[in-house]
């Protein structure tokens, strides 16, 4: 099977240039209905050109939905689908499952894409989207090689796995720093990036400073081939905030490396990190290497020389610079030394031999800084000029009183136009292959002719006339292009009803509390209401001892995080005694055991009726709501239907263990009990743990605020 090469898209711009470097399908966002609402997007007035341009090379275009929908945006986003279908978008990347139910419900023959904001890492989650009609699935980044397998041996779906760009450092989809802190949702796509600034960790007396929960960023080169042999069909580039060159370099590079059997070297790798990197790269949770680049947050660039001189001028300071890499008009450099950090955009620059380049700059810089480039104008100007054209055959006939024709073909497609006036012969200039050629090559930045038959007995033609028949010809090879390219797309909305019908008003005054401790939940049984238990480390005997010496259900919190080994340690405690059941915060978990003994857990995402439906047409009778403050879900029926009051409780989770990364030490001699903070801007972030089969790490605010709620069950952490 040929692998997808899969392109970001923030603007039209990017969009064309990632087709011309060679992408097989572009992934885009539509006006704020995306996990990138701060970048351009795509609107009603430019989509259906992008479409035509992208299905011109046979290249396909997902949209990108990938955010979580109320109930009072539903209509607009039913409207957005429909034009983008008219237009002939080819997929729909979806996070909201109530959303994505209500699609496959108004459009039978939708194509659907998982959204990496799924959190899908197993096998069991790609079992529950297949049966809810998705054809693929963008898997979180934590996945690993040996589930990725697991998955394609066992489930007909498309994998399509993230390979280059920025890594986030949170378990996508179940990040709530940035709403519950600072009021901005990732799931809305307004994330304020709180983990890309510094902090100060403290564990005892170890204190650490820096960008401590800054991630690298992803460069999956060098494991290519390995991901395309567990089952990965789709390597997704990350970048639609990023510009034009970034995009056209990547994808060039990664197309080079495919086409030639994943065959790379360092000079590949340089151009990438020229592009744009943090922390000079990283192959993610696959090669267990470190995750977090603490010294700084942004591009990192490459290093290119030193300063050998720096002298202070009465306009321009004068800098040389010694480097083996040439310097030129239009780059960025970054000149670092202990004391101080400059930068210089190269304006003035001239050559001296020997490796030595004289700059002039206002900016003071230090003799001895290293330097790094930042931009490098001769790249970007490279990956920018390439023209991917498509190749067009020509025939051309042309008889004395016959009406001259064109006939031009790519591929399987192949188009004739015929002139209005019939050809005369000529008197003195008669037409000849090479002026037909000149005229006829004319194509513009989509096609080049590359073969011209030409059949003629000297006749004349003005070149006006072989200029409209060319045009003619292009405008109908085009549109004959793509429809054959495009899918058929059939109108197949059904109308449904958007909320739960209910006239009568149905409070819930049950509680659900949670509790980390398992002596406190023994001291509480007896209050009523329903009782879970989320501890730091999963004890088989204690949790199983629990269970059998109550007449109460004790459903066991699940992390939003498991792969098979995770999976098989839950499932080995639930089947052990009939009373215990399970908080679902991930799709495989809907799979543990019966829904008579399931709540839908709050990082589920559940925030609108849609969703809720669903749920409950499956069996589900407790449903978490999504514990972020973005939505306001107006419903007559909230039986069954929780809140948490605490707002402030598991605000982002990761999968790399912070100890080994800033303190060091082993998993034998784990320093987790010691106590580890993080403190941003004087508030402080207690590190916590959820141990399985394995950890699974997690923040919470020293202070848990508490809130008041009306006419939902509330969910209460004691």
């Amino acid at each position: 099977m040929k692998i997808e090469l899969l392109a970001p898209a923030g603007d039209i711009e990017c969009l064309k240039a990632a087709i011309r470097a060679g992408a097989d399908a572009v992934y885009f966002g539509y006006e704020s209905f995306n996990a990138r609402a701060n970048v351009e997007n795509f609107n009603k007035e430019n989509l259906r050109e992008a479409v035509r341009f992208a299905h011109l090379f046979g290249v396909k275009m997902y949209m990108a939905l990938n955010i979580l929908i109320t109930n009072n945006e539903f209509e607009h986003t039913i409207e957005i689908v429909r034009f983008a279908r008219e237009c002939k978008v080819d997929a729909f990347i979806v996070q909201d499952i109530g959303l994505a139910t209500f699609l496959k419900n108004a459009f039978p023959n939708i194509e659907l894409h998982a959204s990496t904001q799924m959190g899908i890492s197993s096998l069991e989650g790609a079992l529950f989207l297949k049966k809810m009609g998705f054809s693929r699935i963008v898997l979180a980044r934590e996945t690993s090689l040996v589930e990725i397998k697991r998955i394609k041996e066992n489930v007909d779906i498309e994998i399509e796995y993230f390979v280059q760009g920025a890594l986030c450092v949170g378990y996508s989809g179940n990040c709530y720093f940035s709403s519950l802190v600072e009021g901005a949702s990732g799931n809305r796509g307004k994330c304020k990036q709180l983990c890309r600034l510094p902090y100060l960790l403290q564990s005892g007396n170890i204190k650490k400073h820096g960008y401590l929960l800054s991630t690298k960023d992803l460069c999956m080169v060098p494991v290519l081939e390995e991901l395309a042999k567990a089952g990965v069909t789709s390597f997704k580039i990350e970048g639609r905030a990023r510009r034009s060159a970034y995009v056209a370099g990547t994808v060039k590079t990664y197309r080079r490396v495919i086409d030639e059997a994943y065959q790379y070297n360092d000079s590949d790798i340089i151009k990438l990190k020229s592009l744009f990197n943090r922390g000079d790269y990283s192959c993610g949770y696959l090669k267990n290497e470190k995750m977090i680049y603490p010294q700084l947050n942004s591009h990192l660039g490459v290093e290119v020389g030193k300063v050998e001189k720096f002298k202070r001028g009465n306009k321009f300071n004068e800098v040389v610079v010694r480097s083996s890499h040439e310097i030129i008009r239009g780059d960025l450099l970054q000149c670092s030394s202990e004391a101080t950090q400059g930068t210089i955009s190269v304006y003035d620059v001239k050559s001296l031999g020997e490796q030595k380049y004289y700059i002039t700059t206002t900016n003071v810089v230090e003799k001895g800084a290293i330097v790094r480039r930042l931009v490098d104008k001769k790249l970007e100007d490279e990956v920018l000029a390439d023209e991917r054209k498509l190749s067009v055959k020509g025939c051309f006939f042309a008889k004395q009183g016959e009406k001259p024709m064109l006939s031009l073909s790519v591929g399987g497609v192949q188009i004739s136009v015929i002139g209005e006036d019939a050809c005369q012969c000529a008197k003195s200039q008669v037409l000849d292959k090479e002026e037909c050629f000149k005229q006829l090559s004319k194509m513009g930045e989509n096609f080049s002719l590359d073969a011209l038959d030409f059949v003629s007995d000297g006749v004349f033609l003005r070149k006006a006339q072989l200029n409209e028949l060319r045009r003619k010809a292009l405008d109908k090879l085009e549109n004959a292009i793509i429809q054959e390219n495009e899918k058929h797309l059939c109108e197949d909305f059904i109308h449904q009803q958007i909320g739960l019908d209910d006239e009568k008003v149905f409070d819930n005054n049950e509680k659900i509390y949670v509790f980390n401790d398992l002596s406190k939940l023994k001291e509480n049984l007896d209050l009523p209401g329903v009782f879970v238990l989320s501890p730091n480390e999963y004890r088989k005997d204690e949790i199983v001892s629990l269970a059998q010496g109550t007449s109460k259900m004790i459903f066991l919190d699940t992390p939003v995080y498991a792969e098979k080994k995770e999976i098989d340690f839950l499932k080995d405690i639930i089947s052990a005694s009939d009373n215990i059941g399970v908080v679902a915060n991930n799709y495989y978990a809907l799979g543990l055991t019966t829904p008579d003994k399931t709540i839908i857990g709050s990082e589920m995402n559940v925030v609108n009726s849609h969703s809720i439906n669903l749920y409950k047409s499956l069996g589900y009778s407790k449903i978490i709501l999504n514990k972020e403050k973005f939505f306001e879900l107006d419903v007559n029926d909230k039986r069954g239907l929780f809140m948490h009051a605490c707002v402030n409780e598991k605000l982002i989770y990761f999968k790399h263990c912070p100890i080994k990364e800033h303190i060091g030490g082993n998993c034998g001699q784990c320093r987790y009990k010691e106590g580890i903070s993080y403190t941003l801007a004087g508030k402080k972030y207690i590190l916590k743990r959820n141990k399985t089969a394995s950890c699974l790490f997690y923040l919470q605010g020293e202070n848990a605020e508490r809130r008041a709620v009306k006419g939902f069950g509330a969910v209460i952490e004691i």
